[in-house]
């Protein structure tokens, strides 16, 4: 196939001739195992290889996405929370001796494969029975 690059205007006159199609594709995007509720606005966190993107949605309506790093999303509170943990499972142990940024990268691996998964407003990694939650900046945070 070739290399072909999409000019911004195309992409927006796409977008005009086409607006259902693109609202079809923004409704798939919507993941049921990462749903979190903060007061009346629902996030559905999606996670792709190098960022974490973000549907917001309100009375059933998308009504905004926005993309994070996974810099940002792993809050370094939450590598230190489970750090100090004394309950800390072998495997994680072995993550921590190995340092914070390969910590951060098991937390990456296992929210792409689905282990990490949200319900409301309790986030459980599965594999530790860990719970963890978003804060208010949609960030993973410790309980």
């Amino acid at each position: 196939m070739l290399s072909i690059s999409v000019e911004e205007q195309a992409l927006k006159r796409y977008c005009e001739l086409f607006p259902e199609m693109v609202r079809d594709m923004m409704k798939e995007l919507i993941n049921p195992d990462f749903v979190v509720r903060q007061e009346e606005i629902t996030y559905s966190f999606l996670f792709f290889s190098d960022y974490v993107l973000i549907l917001k949605i309100q009375s059933n309506t998308i009504g905004n996405v926005h993309r994070m790093t996974y810099e940002h999303f792993i809050s370094n509170e939450v590598v230190q929370n489970l750090s100090e943990s004394e309950k800390l499972p072998s495997r994680l142990a072995r993550y921590k001796r190995l340092g914070t940024e390969r910590f951060k990268s098991e937390i990456k691996r296992s929210l792409q494969n689905g282990t990490i998964i949200a319900d409301k407003r309790s986030v459980i990694w599965r594999e530790y029975n860990i719970e963890l939650q978003i804060n208010d900046g949609l960030v993973l945070w410790p309980v």
